[in-house]
């Protein structure tokens, strides 16, 4: 039977790969076998591995810093600065067992893991997507195989991939990112209205300035993020049978992955007073560039409003 003829009950349960480079023998090109060569050079595989070893030496301090900033200043805990921290912890649980089991994999250009540790790799990175493991997709190698995430590519099969996938681009990435426009549209118009009643405090107009520009900064690394990965499974699953890159497949899950260092650099260094307490665990109890503590009524509360519906996102 030709490889465009196989059926989803003959292929393998545990990684998928298209016909025009799978070949007669499939299993004999498993990503959890031998290296993916036959899909992208050997460049190109350390390429993906040192971004993604970058992603893992600046995710971790920065994340950790985060929990360790929460948890030894007291200023720092209120329950607005807590969705901060907890946030670095989903951070940390990515960069530390996501991003790094794909550098690893990178490095060896498959997945020599094996399938265990690629659901365990696809279920951290996704931040608990849980229906996947009772049945509702699966976990499976994706773009060069390195890394794992849920079928995008195979349909009319037993895992129902087509209403999952929908799934997750209404309500994981549809529904978040409305959520931000409107909840930041809202808070924008709102300092708006009280910078234009108190046109002289310069408090106030710097506070609606400080807001504006992480508001727009988080919204475009959403999309930086996300867009790409979003984008690429809608198209899979409406485009069925056209060809298309294994290796630039990968990109949009590797860039996803990102988030775990735009996050903190937006929602902490931009937070003047995360910000501040940071600089102090750092250098020993004092800042290096003078910045104060305290920080005025107005700032504080708008900065830590902010905070309040960030990072909605899939993962």
């Amino acid at each position: 039977m030709a490889p465009s003829e196989v059926s989803w009950a003959e292929l393998p349960d545990d990684f998928y790969l298209p016909p025009a480079v799978a070949g007669p023998n499939i299993t004999a090109r498993s990503p959890f076998l031998v290296p993916q060569t036959h899909l992208a050079g050997p460049g190109l595989f350390l390429a993906m591995a040192t971004f993604m070893g970058l992603l893992v030496m600046l995710g971790v301090p920065l994340n950790t810093l985060t929990i360790l900033c929460g948890a030894r200043y007291r200023k720092l805990r209120s329950p607005l600065n807590y969705i901060l921290v907890n946030l670095a912890g989903a951070n940390l649980l990515v960069a530390g067992v996501g991003s790094t089991t794909a550098t690893y994999s990178f490095a060896h250009m498959y997945f020599s893991l094996g399938p265990a540790a690629c659901k365990a790799e696809g279920f951290t990175a996704t931040l608990g997507a849980t229906p996947l493991l009772f049945g509702w997709s699966r976990f499976i190698p994706e773009g060069l195989q390195c890394s794992c995430g849920p079928d995008w590519y195979t349909t009319n099969n037993k895992w129902n991939n087509e209403s999952y996938v929908l799934f997750l681009f209404c309500f994981c990435f549809g529904l978040p990112l409305a959520t931000i426009i409107f909840s930041y549209g809202r808070l924008l118009l709102t300092l708006r209205a009280v910078a234009r009643q108190q046109e002289q405090s310069e408090t106030t107009q710097r506070a609606e300035r400080e807001v504006t520009r992480m508001v727009v900064t988080m919204v475009l690394g959403f999309l930086a993020c996300w867009l790409p990965y979003a984008s690429f499974a809608l198209w899979v699953i409406t485009h069925r049978g056209q060809p298309f890159s294994l290796a630039l497949a990968s990109l949009p899950a590797v860039f996803s992955k990102a988030s775990t260092v735009y996050n903190p650099i937006i929602y902490v260094f931009m937070n003047k007073q995360f910000r501040a307490c940071m600089l102090k665990l750092i250098f020993c109890g004092k800042s290096p560039f003078g910045e104060e503590d305290e920080t005025s009524t107005a700032s504080q509360s708008t900065q830590m409003s902010s905070t309040s519906s960030s990072q909605v996102a899939p993962a």
